[in-house]
């Protein structure tokens, strides 16, 4: 250290107690003013944008080359996600499914051939809890009937 920056160490040191002070003294007249201004306009509203508004904001930050196209892409996907996912996804009301005891008899192997589908999801006894997936195909070369899923030595079958 050289000779300045101890002098100017010791007068900041000495100087601590005048500028708490002065920091009291000044909280007394701001704390009041804030608490008035908080009243009279209302808690602070942050900024908030539309997903327009952010798509917006996106494009002109690669225009800015601040981030890149491939970044922009990504993110914009994002925002539209929740809409794309509304039109893909089967709702769980709709979904065809097997609980993990359910019997794999004609009526059962039926049901899960004529849904259409190639993989049903396999429920734990009794609940809504999805244990695994039961593939289709694989039951086409099944030689298991009237079995429990859970017992049938399918256990490759259920991931």
């Amino acid at each position: 250290m050289c000779p300045h920056e101890c002098l100017c160490a010791a007068i900041g040191a000495k100087a601590v107690p005048l500028v708490k002070i002065i920091q009291f003294l000044l909280f007394i007249l701001a704390k009041p003013v804030s608490v008035a201004l908080d009243m009279a306009l209302g808690a602070e509203m942050g900024t908030t944008y539309s997903k327009g508004q952010i798509t917006e904001l996106l494009r002109m930050q690669v225009k800015a080359a601040i981030i890149t196209e491939m970044q922009e892409t990504v993110m914009s996907g994002a925002l539209k996600l929740k809409e794309e996912v509304c039109n893909i996804m089967t709702p769980m009301e709709k979904v065809v499914c097997v609980t993990s005891d359910a019997e794999l008899d004609f009526a059962t192997l039926s049901k899960i051939f004529q849904c259409g589908y190639s993989r049903i999801p396999v429920l734990a006894p009794g609940g809504r809890d999805i244990i695994g997936m039961l593939y289709v195909v694989r039951l086409l070369v099944s030689q298991y009937l009237c079995v429990p899923c859970r017992g049938c030595g399918c256990q490759d079958w259920i991931v």
